[in-house]
């Protein structure tokens, strides 16, 4: 029997710079946190994961859910409102 396991938190996202020859081009986006860290952790040794926050319904919470979704954690039991 599989066991779904389930992190909850929030997920940090750090927008790091993009520069070459010390002009900061732009920035990139890093999802992070230590709930986030410990799913995506989890899923990759094969476990069945879950991730339970709250996200934006915008931009960021799309990234969010999209990376969830693609480390193999089901981003199901995260509720998305423009409140968020």
């Amino acid at each position: 029997m599989n066991h779904l396991l389930t992190c909850m938190g929030e997920i940090l996202i750090d927008f790091l710079p993009i520069e070459e020859h010390g002009t900061t081009l732009g920035f990139r986006m890093h999802p992070g946190g230590a709930p986030f860290n410990v799913a995506v952790g989890l899923a990759r040794l094969g476990m069945p994961v879950a991730f339970l926050s709250k996200m934006a319904d915008d931009f960021s919470g799309a990234i969010c859910g999209a990376i969830l979704s693609s480390k193999g954690c089901a981003p199901t039991l995260s509720c998305s409102n423009s409140a968020a």
